[in-house]
């Protein structure tokens, strides 16, 4: 049997929030520049603020659902297809 420290559990938690962080902002890149909108565009049409676009593609910040839900209907695109997208994204990080 094999027990992990809680160091260990800790720096993989951090690993996968990394891991996630890293594929929202990939994925709202993708599809932000793929409708041709800037940070503060999207930002206006989602009612979201500019600095908190820009936080989330730099991997600061993680939107709730209810901020995702604004940006993707902002960006004419459903929840499914980001997340679609976003796992795509999460898996090639992981290889």
């Amino acid at each position: 049997m094999v027990f992990r420290t809680l160091s260990s559990i800790e720096n993989m938690t951090c690993e996968i929030i990394m891991n996630i962080k890293a594929g929202l902002a990939m994925t709202l890149v993708f599809y932000r520049e793929q409708s041709g909108l800037s940070q503060e565009e999207l930002a206006y049409r989602s009612d979201l603020h500019r600095t908190y676009i820009s936080q989330i593609e730099r991997e600061l910040k993680m939107p709730t659902i209810l901020s995702l839900y604004k940006i993707c209907t902002a960006l004419n695109i459903t929840l499914t297809q980001f997340v679609s997208t976003f796992e795509e994204n999460v898996n090639v990080q992981n290889k």
